[in-house]
């Protein structure tokens, strides 16, 4: 058993060798991915980063490591996680990302598929709404289903805000 603190609740899991629960908006699913699959595409991502910045003495000072530690990561495949976010921008989490089906990019990032899609994002969560306050209340599970749409939506509005924003600037005068 493993008791959890969070926002001022306590919650007991009762830990098996692994934990799956039937609401996907709680835990995301236990990956498939094996030990060896992770350790093998980590190192080809920081073999491609060493290559990437001209070598394991760069690749280390980048990592703030030894090139004798970096060799013993190589060689074992175990690190330190934080030692590969010093680097992500090089590549490091491509491999993993990958793996995931996922892709690493920074936050503020904007996908040119996000372009035209506000207007879908923002009726798909209007109706999950409407259905969610059918009852009169929103309950918990419905809060969590809402919660992508709502930060796809926060996202929109804050850039139509910032774009807004810039059109009120003043602007200079010609003379």
């Amino acid at each position: 058993m493993l008791t959890v603190f969070t926002k001022g609740y306590a919650v007991t899991l009762l830990i098996t060798e692994r934990i799956r629960m039937t609401d996907a908006h709680v835990f995301p699913p236990i990956s498939d991915i094996s030990e060896e699959q992770f350790r093998a595409v980590m190192i080809l991502g920081l073999a491609r980063v060493e290559k990437a910045l001209g070598g394991r003495r760069q690749l280390a000072a980048a990592m703030d490591l030894s090139t004798k530690q970096v060799g013993n990561i190589m060689r074992a495949g175990s690190t330190d996680p934080k030692r590969l976010f010093d680097i992500w921008e090089s590549g490091s989490l491509d491999d993993i990302a990958d793996l995931y089906g996922f892709r690493v990019v920074p936050k503020g990032a904007v996908c040119s598929s996000d372009v035209g899609r506000s207007s879908l994002t923002v009726l798909g969560l209007l109706s999950k709404l409407m259905e969610a306050e059918a009852d009169g209340k929103i309950d918990h599970g419905e809060k969590l289903g809402m919660e992508p749409d709502l930060r796809a939506v926060r996202s929109f509005i804050d850039r139509m805000l910032e774009d807004i924003a810039d059109l009120r600037r003043p602007r200079g005068v010609a003379a």
